[in-house]
């Protein structure tokens, strides 16, 4: 059968691009080996310099976010990252941040009646479409006057947590393999190129392909997943033909949220996992054997680890306040 070129799935070029990738990364942890290894305080130190000695709450935890956790990470859309929200009168005694996995009035309403919280963290921004004025009729904007009446800002790192390395990506593929640091890739960004950081390391990327130590078979590996990922549900599409503990996996690509545009660049990925794909692109996936496990909101779960990362970052100055991160309990996720 005679059919159209598709040179997006062609998976030579991506191959090459990968190949010369690794050994950009060989050469780079050679060097890295040859050097003095620092502890993970030192080494921020060297790469970031010392902590800022007066930050507000806000100030603390845009630095823990974009200069420490997520410096490496990037977004091909500036919009969805950042300051979303600055209070100009900020709660005096504010030492409490709230991580939200989305923006709702009830997640709001949490933040407000708690008088400790200065800053909520939302893992996806809220939808900020072009404004000729700012009203209460619309849900969003009634939101953010209310978080601004009440001293509350508003900061999202999406993207870049979901980039950057040991971000979301990373932390879902490590709960599948061992040693990940030898077997770890970055995907093509949707761009079609690779990012690198400032020390030429080989970065993450919008996704994740990795190898497993071993092939394991799909039924251990939803069970893995699970132990990672704690949702009520998750959900496994088998190509036709097919069982969980039949077949086997070695090659696998990760992408948080809607990453099906991601993943299909990483050509010899025997395995899938995101967040949502639409009925026809579990078609494609499939008719070309590749097993699907769809992970909604497992962004939800990563929050719950992250908390106690950002605490420590954002505590990190000598003269600073004690401040607190908390994760909402009234997210729409069910666990």
């Amino acid at each position: 059968m005679i059919g159209r070129y598709d040179p997006y799935h062609d998976p030579r070029p991506y191959i090459e691009r990968w190949k010369k990738a690794q050994r950009e990364r060989e050469e780079d942890d050679a060097i890295y080996q040859e050097n003095e290894v620092y502890s993970s305080e030192d080494e921020d130190k060297q790469r970031h310099g010392p902590v800022p000695e007066e930050l507000n709450l806000l100030e603390r935890v845009n630095y823990a976010l974009f200069e420490r956790i997520a410096h490496d990470g990037f977004t091909e859309n500036p919009k969805t990252v950042g300051l979303v929200l600055e209070t100009p009168t900020p709660r005096p005694d504010a030492s409490k941040v709230l991580l939200v996995l989305d923006l709702t009035m009830k997640t709001v309403q949490e933040a407000i009646n708690d008088p400790l919280i200065g800053v909520i963290m939302a893992y996806h921004p809220p939808n900020l479409p072009a404004m000729q004025g700012i009203t209460t009729a619309d849900q969003t904007q009634h939101m953010l006057l209310l978080c601004a009446a009440n001293g509350i800002s508003i900061v999202t790192p999406r993207n870049a947590l979901e980039t950057c390395s040991g971000g979301i990506n990373y932390w879902i593929a490590s709960g599948l393999t061992i040693e990940i640091r030898d077997k770890y890739s970055p995907i093509l960004g949707l761009d079609g190129t690779y990012h690198y950081r400032m020390d030429r390391k080989v970065h993450p990327g919008t996704g994740a392909y990795f190898s497993l130590e071993q092939t394991k078979t799909v039924e251990n590996l939803v069970m893995r997943l699970k132990k990672r990922v704690p949702l009520a549900r998750i959900r496994l599409v088998l190509p036709p033909g097919t069982t969980a503990s039949e077949k086997h996996i070695i090659n696998i690509a990760v992408c948080a949220g809607s990453g099906y545009s991601v993943l299909t660049r990483w050509y010899p990925a025997q395995l899938y996992i995101t967040g949502n794909m639409s009925h026809l692109e579990l078609l494609e996936a499939t008719s070309r054997g590749v097993v699907v496990i769809l992970c909604e909101n497992m962004e939800y779960c990563y929050l719950q680890k992250f908390k106690e990362r950002l605490s420590a970052h954002i505590n990190a100055g000598d003269n600073w306040n004690r401040a607190e991160v908390i994760c909402s309990s009234h997210d729409l996720v069910v666990m």
